[in-house]
């Protein structure tokens, strides 16, 4: 008998040495991951294009790729606004709204995160109208955490799964009834295997989105998704994938699940495996909000020969300027005095259908359950002006997670925001609550914008990100 368990215990070590090496190459596989995709420390200087994508790309694409990148490296909340190609000066023309990123500045330094985040995007056509971090530590503002990649998704990777689910399985909405057992924050293994109805609670699809609710999501994912389908819906939103054609930033990045606990983490988003940019996080705002729709981002809009010829005035006013041609982004090619016409394809912008419209309204719902029925939203609804709100249709996600690069504690909110037409509003009854919802149609012609904000909390907590979404809203919608 001694021997045996002399046996038994040299099998339990093997073992378990085994398990710490295989938790030993899986940690470094993503540590490598991460560093890959964001040289935090470093100054990257160089296009990520191999030689054939180089000699496949015109010359203007390398050249500005080259320029936005250094752009974004740069510890500066300004972007380089001349580019060399050739012989050639152009001027260059951002989409950023600079009144509106100043504005974001002051908010940000008033606030003083360790770290913070802050995307807008145009939903009508993509264009990025403020991308900016700023360190409190040392009051700089940079792009690097915005543009890049590490941070943990946590729980805005709910809006994905509630994707997948709903997009998968006809009968699931976000009425749907599910339940949970435990804290909704947590997720042990027993809350996902040990199934008992009569201590289980119920809780609706749209209010368990809205909560955060980690075990709804995770037993939803395990009976209504896979493994393979929720990666390919993960990937069809942008993941594993470059997100921006005119830079290489390296994406973002979901994994296969290995396993049911697996599964049920990476659907709930409580895991730090799921890597995002504050940029990606606000794309799939925009693609809910487009109906599902996703977009191209845009961030130049024109480029403009400088005639060495010309002053200053001529180079701003181009009817005045002799050689002048425009590279415009809608419509990609370039103007000589108007009258000879010279392509120059710098960017394709493209639009996918990546889920159906009835899913995207679906999720229009939950997002916006997330404002209006006990979510950390519930701020915005709160704190934004009456006469504003009403205007306005707004949903959101948040989420919060302990990781990434730099590390710290991430406190996410994703959210868009667009006026509505109430005359064509359609009732719906709430029967759970017993009260009068309204679903708006909104208005064709303004889709609003779509935001992201992270913040990056080391020791204290100044400020929560939702905060500075309200205050992104209120300004936008009232200059």
């Amino acid at each position: 008998m001694k021997g045996f368990f002399k046996k038994w215990n040299k099998k339990k070590k093997n073992k378990l040495f085994l398990a710490s090496l295989l938790s030993m190459f899986l940690f470094s596989l993503i540590t490598i991951i991460t560093l890959s995709s964001y040289n935090f420390f470093s100054n990257l200087t160089k296009v990520h294009l191999s030689l054939k994508e180089q000699r496949e790309t015109p010359e203007l694409q390398i050249a500005l790729s080259q320029l936005l990148t250094n752009g974004i490296n740069l510890v500066d909340s300004n972007w380089p606004s001349e580019l060399m190609l050739s012989d050639k000066k152009l001027a260059v023309e951002y989409t950023i709204d600079q009144d509106l990123e100043n504005h974001i500045k002051k908010i940000l330094k008033q606030y003083k995160t360790d770290y913070a985040s802050v995307v807008v995007l145009n939903t009508n056509n993509g264009d990025i109208l403020a991308a900016i971090d700023y360190n409190g530590k040392d009051e700089t503002y940079s792009k690097k955490i915005t543009f890049y990649s590490t941070s943990p998704a946590a729980s805005i990777f709910k809006v994905i799964t509630a994707a997948d689910i709903i997009e998968h399985n006809k009968e699931i909405n976000s009425e749907a009834t599910f339940s949970y057992s435990g804290r909704p924050t947590t997720l042990y293994k027993y809350q996902i295997e040990n199934l008992n109805p009569k201590n289980d609670k119920p809780l609706r699809f749209r209010d368990a989105f809205a909560k955060s609710n980690n075990v709804v999501f995770a037993r939803a994912a395990l009976k209504y998704s896979a493994p393979s389908q929720l990666f390919q819906t993960a990937e069809n939103f942008g993941f594993n994938k470059n997100i921006f054609e005119l830079i290489n930033l390296g994406s973002s990045y979901f994994p296969l699940a290995n396993g049911t606990y697996n599964l049920a983490e990476l659907a709930s988003g409580l895991n730090t495996m799921t890597l995002i940019s504050p940029l990606h996080a606000a794309k799939i705002a925009m693609t809910i909000a487009n109906d599902g729709v996703m977009k191209s981002l845009k961030l130049v809009r024109s480029l403009k020969l400088i005639n060495p010829n010309s002053n200053q005035n001529d180079i701003n006013n181009s009817e005045k300027t002799t050689n002048a041609f425009l590279i415009d982004q809608h419509n990609a090619h370039a103007y000589q005095n108007s009258s000879t016409y010279l392509y120059y394809p710098f960017q394709s912008f493209t639009e996918k259908q990546v889920i159906h419209e009835s899913t995207a309204k679906e999720l229009k719902l939950m997002m916006q359950s997330t404002i209006n029925k006990g979510g950390t939203g519930q701020y915005i609804g709160k704190k934004l002006k009456k006469s504003l709100l009403e205007k306005l249709e707004i949903g959101g996600k948040s989420g919060q997670m302990t990781g990434g690069i730099p590390l710290g504690k991430r406190d996410w909110f994703i959210a868009y925001a667009k006026p509505f037409t109430p005359d064509k509003s359609i009732d719906n009854i709430d029967t759970d609550h017993n009260s009068q919802t309204t679903i708006t149609t909104n208005d064709k012609s303004d889709k609003g914008i779509s935001i992201a904000v992270m913040l990056i909390n080391q020791e204290k907590w100044y400020t929560r990100s939702v905060a500075i979404t309200k205050e992104v809203i209120d300004y936008y919608f009232n200059k």
